[in-house]
């Protein structure tokens, strides 16, 4: 039996729940659908606006966009200069706008539903928002750092293994206000520097993905089933 996963998180959260060393496992990356992975240039802060960006499923049980939004809402964050672009589909979507609209802060966020052109939403975001309860490795965060932008993300699934906090973004030790403010406050300090994090991120994304998934995948079978003693 070979396993296989999508980070080594992933890997040791299976163990952990089977109590199994799972020896015969390996990593596989998730498939990046971006012909173009040259990082996009860094857009102006328009009259100060900080643009932010949530992209996922619109599931906060998985992603945690429920979280986010309580979190900016406190009077430490409310009145600051900021718009919250939300992408993706999902049923909590209703959810999420009634909970903006009792928040105070509807007129701060658009859900701008599935968009197919990830590069084009780059272009006009500064920072990538995933506050995830659970996660394997999510390609949104791969997209926005081969995009070259920073990202500010729970320490859930393999966040850690492609952001280094205060380096390719800033990690939030869990999905909770305290925690995600903490790191929203790092990352607000250092707005000056993101379009150069956005490069570092976009270096390290270029180093970790794997343009061709599918062949490692298949390369490893085959050396799997080659290697197992015929009967």
């Amino acid at each position: 039996t070979h396993c296989f996963f999508v980070s080594e998180r992933s890997k040791q959260n299976t163990q952990k729940a089977l109590a199994v060393s799972l020896h015969n496992s390996s990593i596989i990356r998730n498939p990046v659908n971006m012909p173009d992975i040259s990082a996009l240039p860094f857009p102006p802060f328009q009259k100060g606006v900080v643009q932010l960006a949530m992209v996922g499923n619109l599931l906060v049980m998985h992603k945690g966009q429920d979280t986010m939004l309580q979190t900016l809402a406190q009077p430490t964050w409310k009145l600051l200069p900021w718009h919250l672009n939300v992408y993706g589909q999902g049923m909590d979507q209703p959810y999420l706008e009634q909970l903006a609209a009792m928040y105070g802060i509807a007129e701060k966020i658009s859900f701008h539903g599935r968009v197919a052109d990830i590069r084009q939403l780059w272009s006009q975001n500064h920072l990538l928002l995933m506050p995830s309860v659970m996660e394997g490795m999510p390609l949104a965060v791969v997209e926005a750092m081969l995009c070259g932008r920073p990202v500010l993300a729970t320490d859930v699934g393999g966040h850690t293994e492609w952001i280094t906090d205060n380096v390719e973004g800033f990690i939030a030790a869990a999905a909770s206000v305290q925690c995600l403010s903490d790191a929203l406050q790092r990352a607000w300090q250092r707005q000056h520097e993101w379009a150069r994090m956005g490069q570092m991120a976009h270096e390290k994304a270029t180093h970790l993905y794997d343009p061709h998934p599918g062949q490692t995948l298949l390369t490893q079978l085959e050396t799997i089933v080659a290697a197992k003693p015929s009967k």
